[in-house]
């Protein structure tokens, strides 16, 4: 009964936390994309960058 319990509480944890990892995951490669997009027009007008 008691186990029944925690894990009804903690499903609804369990998708939030898995949703927010995703969408980390999507915001780093997104920015890892501009990133790359920065440094080629960087590049192409000579600048350097310094990180």
């Amino acid at each position: 009964m008691l186990l029944t319990i925690f894990k009804l509480q903690l499903t609804p944890i369990s998708k939030k936390t898995d949703t927010y990892f995703q969408e980390m995951v999507m915001l780093a490669h997104k920015v890892d994309r501009h990133e790359k997009w920065i440094r080629q027009i960087a590049e192409k007008l000579g600048i350097k960058l310094e990180y």
